[in-house]
């Protein structure tokens, strides 16, 4: 069983490094103990679009 905590923080580095942001910029926001996520990400609204953008293609 994972630690508390282990795979939401696992996940915000998973997010930043494929944003290529940083991990502060990152937040699980309510799902905390649930498979189901949200998320919160902070930083320049149009980068943040592309970069989302950029990932749906791939």
């Amino acid at each position: 069983m994972p630690e508390k905590g282990e795979a939401n923080a696992a996940l915000e580095r998973l997010l930043a490094a494929e944003f290529g942001i940083p991990k502060k910029s990152i937040k699980v926001v309510a799902g905390a103990t649930s498979r189901l996520k949200t998320i919160r990400i902070t930083g320049n609204t149009g980068e943040l679009a592309r970069l989302m953008a950029e990932l749906a293609r791939r």
